[in-house]
């Protein structure tokens, strides 16, 4: 078993629960740590920490001691608050449970809970009842003193902010009814601009209103731009619950393994980097610090390159612009081409490239590009033809995962499917690029945490830190060189580039999210409307 060769290479396993206070829902709170209890398997003493010996660990050697808890990120957390140095081996029974079970029992809420965990492995515990009331009458002793904390909330101004920005854009489009969007207002709206003939319909045969749709129409007409940007921001569900503490962080689960590829499934309500790009610019590192935002570049390209080790598709990553080399290889450009020469042709590989990798057939692929099948297909012949390695491993990767039941990174994390599973074989081909990216998100977090940085967010791809401006040169080296690191983990000793840009004020957006951003505020403390064409935006805007 396991836990006997664990045993032979530690000299101690502490399993580690500790109880805390925390409202993250509604105040963005820290954990206050109530008490923490560690039991030691070999030894089997048990320590029970409170009130002064809250800050201190049981007897242990760092390099000779595992501890073990339920979803470790819950200690973790109350660690980082009591100043703890953090313990150098931990193992996180949720995780491996995840590992074990995932795609193979129903999923849904608690599925993967600590209750329902133990009962999966025959281990006697208290009921969801029983637990839940020894847990709020801990917390809500009265003999604990809660501190009065601040709250602020979006979704105090939300409905004010919402009901402006509908009367700005129905001055102008005539789309909403008394606040509530209108189906034949909409189809006056496109009759009026000639899209009737081309508007995709819905299966009752209404005028379809998916956000694909109106963005796909937003990017060749001005009113549907319009339309775009207005019901990006009403009808966004990601702005309702953003919670500020009492230490001006905003905290929720990052909810890691959340994603079936093992990429962290963030509250789309609670989470700033979920929220409508334009209202980031409310984030600003604290005076005298920096916000470090570092993303790979084209992270998901260098895996497929470098995994499948096909010497056309690692070439072409190393040009420096994969998607011109690809239109290059197809004969779509000149060699020479560059993003500003051919910036058509390039967003056209762009999309056909990833699509392709993840196994999205000549009909799906014509319409995200809003073109003829047969232009679709060719676009899919010609990136396979010149990456033929590449498509003989994924392939191979799908075909072995569907025969032995499951798929599985070089690490071990994986996705168990069952015979009756009806699986989307996409899934499968997105599986290998997006889990290994994960797994280098993980190995660069680990090393800036272990390195005493402080890292604010994960971001897909990517990661913000957060540190002073007397350290920012020291810092950028360790962030760049951390997160490279991570990827020759990953991808066999070859490195994806880091690209870091430095935010000494508000959060800044692309121009396009930026003016949203104007606009929004404009809107809201009732100036006058700025244009959707591009201006000079002020260079900060501090939300009061």
């Amino acid at each position: 078993m396991i836990l006997e060769v664990l045993k032979d290479y530690f000299e101690e396993i502490y399993i580690v629960d500790t109880e805390y206070q925390q409202d993250i829902r509604d105040k963005g709170e820290r954990p206050t740590v109530l008490c923490a209890v560690y039991k030691g398997v070999k030894s089997q003493k048990i320590y029970k920490h409170a009130g002064k010996d809250l800050d201190k660990l049981p007897p242990h050697k760092p390099n000779k001691t595992l501890f073990v808890a339920f979803n470790v990120v819950a200690e973790a957390h109350c660690f980082q608050v009591l100043k703890i140095k953090m313990p150098k081996y931990w193992w996180d029974v949720f995780i491996e449970n995840k590992k074990l079970y995932q795609g193979r029992i129903a999923t849904g809420k608690g599925a993967f809970g600590l209750i329902r965990t133990a009962k999966r492995y025959g281990i006697d515990c208290m009921s969801e009842d029983l637990k839940s009331w020894n847990i709020n009458k801990i917390l809500n002793d009265p003999s604990h003193l809660k501190e009065d904390m601040l709250e602020y909330c979006l979704d105090d101004n939300f409905p004010l902010a919402k009901e402006k920005i509908i009367k700005d854009i129905n001055s102008r489009l005539n789309v909403y009814d008394n606040g509530v969007f209108s189906q034949k207002k909409f189809k006056d709206l496109i009759i009026r601009e000639g899209l009737i003939d081309r508007w995709p319909l819905t299966p009752s045969g209404q005028l379809s209103t998916t956000e694909k749709h109106i963005y796909k129409f937003s990017l060749e007409n001005e009113a549907i731009n319009e339309l775009y940007f207005c019901k990006e921001f009403v009808d966004s569900q990601k702005l309702k619950g953003f919670i500020v503490g009492p230490d001006n962080r905003a905290r929720c689960s990052l909810n890691m393994f959340g994603i079936i590829t093992g990429r962290t499934n963030q509250s789309t309500a609670r989470y700033p980097f979920n929220t409508a790009k334009p209202m980031r610019n409310i984030m600003k590192p604290n005076a005298g610090w920096a916000f470090l935002y570092s993303d790979y570049k084209s992270q998901e390209i260098a895996i497929a390159a470098y995994l499948s080790k096909d010497p056309m598709f690692m070439t072409a990553y190393e040009s420096g612009d994969i998607y011109c080399y690809a239109a290059a290889l197809a004969n779509r450009v000149p060699k020479d081409a560059t993003k500003k020469s051919h910036p058509k042709e390039r967003n056209l590989f762009k999309v056909a490239l990833i699509a392709t990798l993840y196994g999205q057939g000549a009909k799906s692929l014509s319409a995200a590009l809003n073109c003829t099948l047969d232009e679709a297909v060719s676009l899919i012949v010609a990136i396979k033809n010149n990456f033929p390695t590449y498509f003989e491993w994924i392939n191979g990767i799908v075909n072995r995962a569907f025969a032995r039941g499951y798929i599985s990174t070089k690490f071990g994390w994986r996705y168990w499917m069952s015979k009756s599973d009806k699986i989307n074989k996409n899934t499968l081909f997105n599986f290998p690029i997006q889990s290994h990216g994960s797994e280098m998100l993980r190995h660069s977090l680990i090393g800036l945490v272990d390195k005493g940085i402080e890292v604010n967010a994960l971001i897909h791809d990517g990661l913000m830190v957060h540190c002073p401006l007397k350290d920012l040169f020291k810092v950028e080296q360790q962030v760049k060189r951390t997160m490279e690191d991570a990827s020759r983990i990953v991808l066999d000793g070859n490195v994806c580039p880091v690209e870091i840009e430095i935010i000494k004020g508000n959060f800044k957006q692309e121009e396009k999210e930026q003016i949203k951003f104007d606009r929004i505020m404009n809107v809201i403390r009732d100036r006058v409307p700025v244009q959707s064409t591009p201006h000079v935006v002020p260079s900060i805007i501090r939300l009061i």
